[in-house]
């Protein structure tokens, strides 16, 4: 099976979502509409009828293209139903991206860097909560906080927007526009929920979720100081899982490599899910330098 290289912009894109959507238990992270929000450009690697592929998103940097994991995304996988060869698809990664900074859900670029871990709750496995998830929640409900379900972002955004700035790696000035055009689109599509925690008539921050048939994904959340010393995380993201049980849909905590919040997730009854991350740099002497310089100057 014979692999092309399609460019955003010359892909047949109603196909591609197609594909997409028709892959048991897939991510949000190979949808057109979400990449076109997360990634600078992107492409695919897919054969001639759209039966198998994989999104790869990347960057130019001094005229060198880098094949990277965009903020937002876990991961990219492979969709379709049928295996890729993994011999051509990293002989094309490897001519088409000098360098590859890239996490995979296969292990199709052999021994990985590193491996990174998310958490989930598959749709046919009970939640098993922990004995500091159960105090939480006790706690979160003796406060009188409460959970409102809405498929409106914004009373939301504003405690995503002030956790956010400056304290989460890899966030630019482009990072939280990014992020709002992100729950737009989906709000538009139909596909967002949000998880509002209320006490006294006031909203305290929450979880902004997104659905489809296969799953229940949480994108991103925070919640002011009070809601969250007094358990509004937990009892947000616990109406959540709920929702997603009572559909018969996968519960995606949507990942992090720190520790704690891996931790809390397992607490709410995550389950390990481990992913690959590849870097694979094949550039030119100067060009290692030219980045090596960049970075310093920006981490002054």
């Amino acid at each position: 099976m014979k692999l092309n290289l399609i460019e955003r912009n010359k892909l047949d894109v109603e196909r591609w979502n197609g594909l997409v959507s028709a892959t048991p238990n897939v991510s949000f992270f190979s949808f057109a509409w979400y990449l076109d929000e997360v990634a600078e450009q992107w492409c695919v690697f897919v054969d001639d009828n759209y039966t198998s592929g994989i999104a790869i998103p990347y960057t130019v940097r001094f005229r060198k293209k880098i094949a990277y994991t965009p903020i937002f995304a876990s991961y990219m996988e492979v969709v379709g139903n049928r295996e890729l060869d993994k011999n051509q698809l990293k002989s094309q990664l490897i001519a088409h991206f000098p360098i590859i900074e890239l996490c995979l859900k296969t292990n199709a670029l052999g021994v990985p860097t590193q491996q990174y871990v998310t958490q989930l709750i598959p749709a046919d496995e009970a939640q098993q909560l922990s004995s500091q998830a159960k105090r939480m929640l006790k706690k979160a409900r003796a406060k009188g906080l409460e959970i409102r379900t809405s498929t409106d972002f914004e009373s939301i955004f504003r405690w995503v927007e002030q956790e956010l700035k400056g304290k989460f790696t890899g966030m630019t000035d482009e990072s939280l526009p990014r992020l709002k055009q992100l729950f737009t689109q989906s709000e538009q599509r139909g596909q967002l929920i949000a998880f509002e925690v209320w006490k006294d008539a006031k909203c305290g921050g929450g979880i902004v979720c997104l659905e489809n048939e296969g799953q229940l994904f949480y994108l991103k959340g925070a919640c002011g100081e009070e809601a969250k010393k007094n358990g509004g995380m937990y009892l947000a993201l616990q109406r959540a899982i709920e929702t997603a049980q009572s559909k018969g849909k996968l519960f995606d905590f949507g990942g992090s490599r720190v520790d704690g919040v891996q931790a809390f997730n397992k607490n709410l009854g995550g389950m390990d899910l481990f992913y690959n991350f590849y870097k694979i740099d094949n550039s030119p002497f100067w060009f290692k330098w030219l980045r090596m310089i960049n970075s310093r100057i920006k981490n002054r």
